[in-house]
């Protein structure tokens, strides 16, 4: 199967059963294995041979935990302090005052808007 149009129906027939898989939360629709195990596969164009990939935890850490935990409250602090967006004098957004329940929605003087 080397005809690449035969390769990628190959690799989508592979990933629709993961990504199955992965939204139903079962291991019902792809196909698995053990690392290093052959598995044949048929299809249109013959028997395909799949080899599981020994796929395993990184040796260490991606990033430095260390470092991740110090750009992680930096970044909260600023967020919180810092970076927060006010805008210049003399160009603010006019914002209307909300209408509540409780306040009344007819002008001062208007007989609706009188109280009980």
């Amino acid at each position: 199967m080397s005809n690449p149009p035969d390769l990628i129906q190959f690799a989508q027939y592979l990933t629709v059963g993961w990504v199955v898989d992965l939204f139903s939360g079962t291991p019902s629709q792809g196909i698995y294995g053990s690392p290093g195990q052959d598995i044949p596969i048929p299809t249109p164009a013959g028997t395909a041979d799949a080899v599981v990939l020994p796929l395993g935890y990184p040796a260490r850490p991606v990033r430095n935990p260390v470092l991740e935990a110090t750009l992680t409250v930096i970044f909260d602090f600023g967020g919180r302090n810092w970076f927060v967006y006010e805008p210049l004098p003399g160009h603010e957004v006019p914002v209307r005052k909300a209408l509540s329940p409780w306040s009344s929605r007819w002008p001062a003087g208007h007989p609706a808007g009188e109280s009980w």
